[in-house]
């Protein structure tokens, strides 16, 4: 495993003390044995991340949001991915018009160690929160990343839904 980053660490012995190895073996189970788990649901990953921000605050530049989503992205446990997409979503100053940086991250997140639990909060929470605040991107946008997961017909309909227009030029 690459070194934690710093802004994670207290997060990492605040879910090894708050995880149950009943609920982590039953986790991992419900995810067909693919991911390890510590053993805490949404709520409680919610509650520590939103004591670290309170301590530590936000990211402050993409910079480093970029290098704290990839370090707990890349941790094996699972709650530490949930950790790096509610980061994100409470990180939308940082990330506004960060286009390519944005792009390269959220192409990262959704073709790295993902199933259907993070891609389903990435797409629908995040990409179209990017898109719907940056809609000249969706024509620069590599649409494909998200065509992998079979999510084709779906993101039209929601792209329709919320007025984004999914058809490029020329």
């Amino acid at each position: 495993m690459p070194t934690l980053h710093s802004y994670l660490k207290p997060i990492e012995a605040a879910l090894k003390k708050a995880g149950k190895p009943a609920e982590a073996k039953a986790m991992s189970k419900y995810m067909r044995n693919k991911f390890e788990h510590y053993g805490v649901r949404s709520p409680g990953i919610r509650d520590i991340l939103a004591n670290q921000i309170s301590d530590k605050g936000l990211p402050e530049t993409m910079t480093e949001l970029d290098a704290i989503v990839r370090s707990g992205w890349l941790h094996p446990k699972r709650e530490m991915q949930f950790i790096a997409m509610y980061l994100l979503d409470k990180s939308v100053k940082v990330w506004t018009g960060e286009v390519a940086a944005m792009q390269d991250l959220f192409e990262f997140t959704i073709t790295t160690g993902s199933w259907w639990d993070t891609v389903d909060f990435l797409s629908f929470n995040l990409v179209f929160q990017w898109w719907k605040r940056n809609p000249k991107v969706v024509d620069e946008v590599r649409i494909d990343i998200f065509v992998r997961f079979d999510f084709t017909t779906f993101f039209n309909f929601r792209f329709v839904e919320n007025g984004i227009n999914t058809k490029t030029s020329g």
